[in-house]
């Protein structure tokens, strides 16, 4: 991987999985790079402190994608796409009460963990029109429009998914 200095990568981490880095340098086949946190990290007590120095492998690190605030809402639109990208997507999204991420026709909910307000009868009637779907942000009553209004139109059945998992 040919990188510039100052790109914006991740760096594999046996604690957390991967972090927000910032290439300083590159020799040879390693990058030494300087760590960013961000607020949703302070809680985890086992994450590097920001600024911190690593030497790093070039083949292990992985470009970041410019995220807007709330993130992306549909993942096909990552510049780059793998493990890295799509958990600090999830992420960012989970903490901006976003518990909901498209992945082209896929519909990938994170539990938030408190009540948020999307489950309302205001809400779902704002779903029920499937022409306005591509402009309302990802949600589980879009997927269940989608299936209902192609049942009605074309006259065959739809099946949805879910599947769901505990953290471990």
């Amino acid at each position: 991987m040919s990188t510039a200095e100052h790109t914006q990568v991740y760096i594999p981490d046996d604690k957390v999985a991967w972090i927000a880095a910032q290439v300083l340098s590159a020799t040879g086949d390693t990058f030494e790079v300087q760590t960013q946190g961000d607020a949703s990290e302070e809680f985890l007590s086992d994450h590097p402190k920001d600024g911190a120095h690593r030497t790093v492998p070039k083949a292990a690190v992985c470009l970041q994608n410019v995220l807007p605030e709330d993130g992306c809402s549909d993942m096909v639109h990552l510049n780059y796409l793998h493990e890295a990208a799509i958990l600090y997507n999830l992420k960012t999204r989970f903490h901006r009460g976003l518990p909901y991420t498209y992945t082209g026709p896929i519909c990938i909910a994170v539990n938030p963990y408190k009540w948020l307000d999307i489950y309302n009868p205001k809400v779902q009637s704002t779903y029920m029109d499937v022409e306005k779907l591509p402009e309302l942000p990802p949600h589980v009553y879009a997927v269940s429009a989608r299936s209902y209004h192609h049942m009605r139109v074309f006259g065959e059945t739809k099946a949805s998914l879910s599947v769901a998992s505990r953290g471990g």
